[in-house]
């Protein structure tokens, strides 16, 4: 009797040790299965070389959410924010090169960021 009593002392330690690893990757895994995926941002424009003062229309309709969360749009140009619609027209005033950048953010606070470069003559 006390041979067994040796034998279960020294390997249940290692028996324990088991289960909680088995235990740890189990609920890992099953965490994983229900983590958030961040949103994809999609930028669909009229053109992308313009005249100055006219008119240009960016919509990011296509952009989406992989889990239906709903998505929120924050447009800027310039790195200056300029709108928060999914679509909106916009005329340069003067020529060069602007970035329009278009950030959806779903409810859980991913994100993901497009951006098309806009040549204004």
């Amino acid at each position: 009797m006390r041979f067994r009593s040796n034998i279960l002392k020294r390997f249940l330690p290692g028996i324990f040790t088991s289960l909680m690893i088995i235990t740890t990757t189990v609920i890992l895994l099953f965490l994983s299965l229900d983590a958030n995926t961040e949103p994809d941002a999609r930028i669909t424009s009229s053109s992308e070389t313009v005249e100055r003062g006219e008119p240009i229309l960016f919509d990011g309709r296509n952009s989406s959410d992989p889990d239906g969360d709903e998505i929120t749009f924050l447009w800027t140009i310039n790195g200056t924010m300029f709108h928060m619609e999914p679509v909106f027209f916009y005329s340069f005033p003067t020529p060069g090169n602007f970035s329009v950048v278009l950030r959806v953010e779903d409810e859980a606070g991913l994100s993901d960021v497009e951006t098309v470069i806009i040549d204004v003559r």
